[in-house]
Order: C-alpha cells, then sequence, then structure tokens
C-alpha cells in the first residue's frame, strides 16, 4: 500500500501561523526520569492487550480493534530513532521516558494506534479509544493526537522515516488526554474523544479513508488547552454591500476543506 504525506494548501496566512505555533510547542519530556504508562504490553507481555476504539451513533455501538496495529517509535535521546509496531513487529504500546532502570537504554517514546473504518458509518456521536494500563511508573498526562496523515507509514512496520516521532504529536489536533499515576498499573484507560477528535473522525468517514490514526505523548505538566492546526475559518459578517467578504468567506471555507484532505491509506 503506497503512503505519503497529504499535500495541504493554505490560503490563509493564519493557518500557517498555527501549524508553526503547534509545532514549536510540541510536548518535550526528561531524557531518562521514569514517567511512563503502558509498559509489557506487547505480544509477550504482562499486560499483552490490542488498543480499541469504541464508537457511539444514533442507530448503536461498534468497537474497532487495531487488530494488532499499533506500537511506539522513539527518539533515542534524538540520535538514531528506532520504531516497532504492527502485525509484523512488537505491539507494546509504551509512552513515555523509560530510563535504564526499566529498559534497555533509556528512551523517549510516542506511540500509535490504526484503527480500520471499514463498514462505519456516521455521523459518530461518542468515541472512546479504550488501552490496558500496563505497567505504569510515576505521574503525569497522556495525550493523544490526530495522526491520520501517517497512518500509511504506521502501517509498514519497522522502518523508521526521519521525523516520525515528533510527527505523531504534530500532524493534528489534541483529542483527548487523561491523568495517570503509577496506581493505574494493571487497570484499563479510557479516553474520550473531544469535539476536535469527533469532527476528524466523522470527516474521514464522510470521505471514506481506510483508516484513522492516533498518536500518543506523554507530558508531566497539565498540558495547554486544545489546539487546532487546521481550525474553520469564521464567517464574514452579514452586512449589506459586502459581496467581496462573502467570497473571501467561500475560499476560506475552500481552505479548510483542502487543508483536512489527506491521502487516504
Amino acid at each position: 500500500m503506497s503512503s505519503r504525506f497529504p499535500a495541504r494548501t493554505f490560503l490563509l496566512s493564519t493557518a500557517l501561523a498555527s501549524v508553526l505555533s503547534l509545532g514549536a510547542s510540541a510536548p518535550a519530556m526528561a531524557a531518562v526520569t521514569d514517567v511512563f504508562a503502558f509498559g509489557q504490553t506487547g505480544k509477550s507481555g504482562q499486560y499483552a492487550s490490542y488498543g480499541t476504539l469504541e464508537l457511539g451513533t444514533a442507530s448503536g455501538s461498534s468497537n474497532i480493534s487495531t487488530n494488532g496495529n499499533q506500537g511506539w517509535v522513539t527518539d533515542a535521546l534524538n540520535q538514531n530513532q528506532s520504531h516497532t509496531g504492527g502485525v509484523t513487529g512488537s505491539t507494546n504500546y509504551i509512552a513515555g521516558s523509560c530510563g535504564s532502570a526499566n529498559c534497555p537504554q533509556a528512551q523517549n517514546h510516542n506511540n500509535y494506534f490504526v484503527c480500520s473504518l471499514a463498514n462505519i458509518t456516521g455521523p459518530v456521536t461518542t468515541a472512546t479509544l479504550a488501552l490496558a494500563a500496563g505497567n505504569v511508573v510515576g505521574s503525569g498526562y497522556y495525550n493523544i493526537y490526530d495522526a491520520t496523515p501517517l497512518a500509511g507509514q504506521l502501517l509498514n512496520g519497522p522502518a523508521s522515516p526521519s521525523g516520525l516521532f515528533s510527527q505523531l504529536t504534530t500532524q493534528g489536533a489534541l483529542i483527548g488526554n487523561i491523568q495517570f499515576t503509577a496506581s493505574d498499573t494493571g487497570g484499563t484507560f479510557d479516553i474520550t474523544l473531544n469535539a476536535l477528535g469527533l469532527r476528524d473522525l466523522n470527516y474521514d468517514i464522510a470521505h471514506h479513508y481506510a483508516n484513522f490514526a492516533i498518536g500518543g505523548a506523554v507530558t508531566t505538566p497539565d498540558p495547554a488547552s486544545p489546539s487546532d492546526p487546521f481550525p474553520p475559518p469564521s464567517a464574514p459578517s452579514p452586512l449589506p454591500g459586502v459581496g467581496l467578504l462573502q467570497s473571501l468567506g467561500l475560499l476560506g471555507l475552500l481552505a479548510f476543506a483542502a487543508a483536512r484532505a489527506r491521502s487516504r491509506t
């Protein structure tokens, strides 16, 4: 299956500024402090489990398993990245900073989940990402992001394109988060998608995208208020004699649609 990054054309300078602002404020973590969740969640781990996206619609509910299309990416202390996951790799989805006391090497991890949208119809009114907490060390916040533009690369298995670690948290909106502590070990996390997550998910369903991908990262401070790199443009005021402004509003809507268009994977 071919994959590529989406061609996003921004007609509004504010949209570009938003993207740059989001990239500049990506979560950062200490390199060796043990603060992580989802340890030992791989195929042979003590808490082996697949992530599940639980959807609610007006006509009922449905659950979408990753079926093993999940994993982690590490920055390898900002040197050589490593990437494991997918049905041909490890299904462990540890996220956070794991020092040498708990991991062979001290590394920062982001994780991901890819869920098939085959046979899913909307609109979806509620969505929850259900995950086994696994082994949890320390306390912090686990944040999830729309990472659908990366779905094709994530499904390809162990290859690790440059920049994938940070791209998991910068390709889309912050769509949910939870707080965790070490006492959560062995439990379950239910992460409710916020309004931005429901908007993106319903857009992808309506436009027949094959998959919905989620990237995750751990932060220790409370994350900033949800931000969106592709905000819908404001409608112009309907004042008399402002046909030009109305035309600009239409261009803004077209710009939003172009920004949200992503390669189907």
